[in-house]
């Protein structure tokens, strides 16, 4: 008798997402130790760049149709009269959890016949778990669906999902057969939020990154200009306005440099304005957004790899610890960052990498100025670097872990 493969179903807003690669990082990983993944996305594909690696997962993907439609309507009368406790008391949760805030309460109600819809699917497909990645929309929906099922959820939560708004965390967590979040801080920004919740519900586990593929290549001669790397998308908590304030203090400094910024975003106009305005054009290149083919070509030519992400008066537009940084360091690259959220957590001054005050043009220069000049610094970090996402990132050790809370 053939043994059932184990299954588990994977919830994120859309996918593939270029920018998301942790995600697609767990996806691949499940599947070359037999798991069988189903992913269901809450938005229908709408990214320009799609990975190699994501598109036979396209085959695996389930999209929602539109809220109007048939298929909705049977799935939600189906469980409305199969399973009718459920279903009324997740709704009427839902009301109730939301009710103070119309706009949200909208949204989650937005999602609910997508949800029971895809509890349907997943009931079909014999799904053994379900797990989303972010504590708001996916969470929510890996909530109806399994709960629908009479089977487990887990999630995990990032940064944003916390930050901008995080009404029922608390309770889609105690629902929760486990949960995990990137950082200690994200940990205990939860607990100060929800402390009834027993701490040991909520598992610190690092974003996943291929230390296989982010790999350091072969020691790039010194004496050369400077090449200088930062990624992320183009908003204000990502600083990179700092970065490029940076560049002036270089040039007195004497040190050759080109510094490429990788990313699309709303920022960018004023980005490039503020590269013209201080006659940076040439030093700094704004590469927009690239495949990952193209970022990793950019990370093995870097020297340094910056992380200027910036404080906000309110915490819910914090940054988290961006996966780019994660990358950088597991390829060996000495990197610069900012004190901000959990990425002192993974950027220990000095030992892992070198760390500045955020909104701080002068400390980001002098940091790079620091790797540039003292030739023996440079090793060590870049060393350090890598151990420490060894040993907190490495996509194997982490879908380990995953695998035994999915199935135990």
């Amino acid at each position: 008798m053939e043994l059932k493969r184990r299954s588990v179903a994977y919830v994120v807003s859309n996918f593939p997402c270029y920018s998301e690669t942790f995600v697609l990082s767990e996806l691949v990983e499940l599947g070359r130790r037999g798991v069988d993944v189903t992913i269901f996305s809450l938005r229908g594909p709408r990214e320009k760049l799609v990975q190699d690696e994501a598109r036979p997962l396209l085959a695996h993907t389930f999209y929602s149709p539109f809220l109007l439609s048939g298929s909705l309507l049977f799935a939600n009368l189906y469980f409305l009269f199969k399973r009718p406790g459920p279903y009324i008391g997740l709704l009427r949760e839902i009301i109730t959890g939301f009710i103070r805030s119309p706009r949200l309460l909208l949204k989650n109600l937005a999602i609910w016949p997508k949800s029971v819809h895809f509890a349907y699917f997943a009931g079909k497909r014999g799904i053994d778990h379900v797990h989303a990645h972010f504590a708001n929309y996916p969470a929510t929906a890996a909530m109806i669906t399994a709960r629908l099922l009479g089977i487990t959820y887990t999630f995990m939560s990032h940064a944003h999902d916390l930050y901008v708004d995080h009404t029922m965390v608390g309770r889609k967590i105690e629902l929760a057969k486990h949960t995990f979040t990137i950082s200690r801080f994200n940990k205990q920004f939860i607990l100060e939020r929800f402390p009834e919740l027993p701490p040991r519900k909520i598992e610190v586990l690092g974003a996943s990154i291929d230390t296989g593929v982010f790999a350091p290549g072969e020691e790039r001669a010194g004496g050369g200009s400077l090449d200088i790397v930062a990624v992320g998308r183009l908003f204000p908590k990502k600083g990179f306005g700092y970065l490029i304030e940076a560049c002036p203090y270089l040039r007195r400094a004497a040190i050759r440099f080109r510094c490429h910024i990788v990313g699309e975003g709303p920022e960018g106009g004023a980005l490039n304005g503020l590269i013209d305005r201080l006659d940076l054009r040439g030093s700094v290149v704004m590469e927009g957004a690239l495949m990952r083919e193209g970022v990793m070509k950019l990370l093995r030519e870097a020297d340094i790899f910056v992380c200027p992400s910036v404080l906000a008066s309110d915490v819910e537009i914090l940054d988290g610890i961006p996966v780019v940084l994660m990358e950088a360091m597991a390829m060996g690259i000495p990197v610069v960052a900012t004190r901000v959220s959990g990425i002192p957590e993974l950027v220990v001054d000095g030992e892992t990498g070198l760390l500045v005050d955020p909104a701080d043009a002068r400390g980001i220069a002098e940091a790079v100025v620091r790797i540039s000049r003292e030739t023996s610094l440079r090793p060590g970090l870049a060393r350090r670097g890598r151990e420490i996402i060894m040993k907190r990132h490495d996509v194997r050790k982490n879908v380990a872990r995953l695998m035994e809370v999915f199935f135990d």
